[in-house]
């Protein structure tokens, strides 16, 4: 923690680096993974997902939007942490779309073959737009 002093007040900066960067909008959860996740370790991402899979339960979010477009990589971790948010909306009764996946990703996707499951857009415009239709 730094503290910085401006015209006699202490200010306390707490600086963390989030890797599950989300935000609401309406009904709907967008979750947008920062970086490379291809070599995640579990105890590194489960708080932050802990905080997103609290927030749908606790709330009237219905549809999940995952934006790849800032993390072209995703390994094990990642893909876990997927099927957790997944799994979660399923239990809201709720759905789930992905989008800005990379060819690496689509790779990945489809050999697990989660790309039969899950809805893939090319951006978050076009996934937002089938949420909610």
């Amino acid at each position: 923690m730094r503290h910085f002093h401006i015209e006699d007040r202490e200010i306390a900066v707490i600086s963390t680096l989030r890797l599950l960067h989300y935000e609401i909008s309406g009904d709907v959860l967008i979750v947008a993974p920062q970086g490379d996740c291809s070599s995640l370790e579990a105890a590194t991402l489960e708080a932050e997902l802990r905080e997103i899979l609290d927030q749908i339960t606790a709330s009237s979010i219905s549809r999940l939007v995952v934006d790849l477009e800032q993390a072209p990589y995703f390994g094990s971790t990642m893909l876990g942490a997927l099927i957790k948010l997944w799994r979660t909306m399923a239990v809201v009764d709720g759905r789930l779309a992905l989008c800005n996946v990379s060819p690496a990703e689509h790779d990945v996707l489809s050999a697990t073959r989660l790309d039969s499951v899950w809805s893939v857009y090319p951006t978050r415009t076009a996934a937002l737009a089938a949420l909610r239709s």
